[in-house]
């Protein structure tokens, strides 16, 4: 669910209107048909990474792949991950039935990682009791 400021679902007509916001900032070759005095004029439209949108100064091309709500969901839920959310949290703003299921998805991001392991093992098993290592998110 996407919310609005008052924590209540968009209503259609607010999402296609942020998902607009956000397709238009994309690189994706568009083609645009346009009726002037009464002829059809077809404009393609290539966007560059970084540009500035000929119709709207305002409007960066921030983004170089064809998104979709489904990513915006992963990325959501990814951070919320990276963040150290708790899981029963994460589990229940993904809407999903249980952590079990959140966490055999998305926990791989962050905690298939041994490289990054190694130093915190190792640690543990130092001779260094005054200062033990930290398990907490890096």
């Amino acid at each position: 669910m996407i919310a609005n400021r008052d924590g209540n679902p968009l209503s259609y007509t607010q999402f296609k209107r942020v998902w607009q916001y956000i397709i238009t900032r994309s690189t994706k070759e568009r083609t645009y048909v346009r009726y002037i005095n009464g002829q059809k004029i077809t404009k393609t439209v290539t966007p560059v990474l970084g540009e500035k949108a000929g119709h709207n100064s305002k409007v960066v091309y921030s983004l170089d792949f064809q998104v979709t709500p489904h990513q915006l969901r992963h990325t959501y839920i990814t951070n919320l991950i990276y963040a150290s959310v708790d899981p029963k949290t994460v589990q229940y703003l993904a809407g999903h039935e249980n952590s079990k299921i959140t966490m055999d998805i998305y926990a791989k991001v962050k905690y298939n990682k041994p490289h990054q392991l190694l130093p915190i093992i190792n640690g543990a098993f130092s001779q260094n009791k005054e200062n033990p290592p930290s398990l907490s998110a890096g």
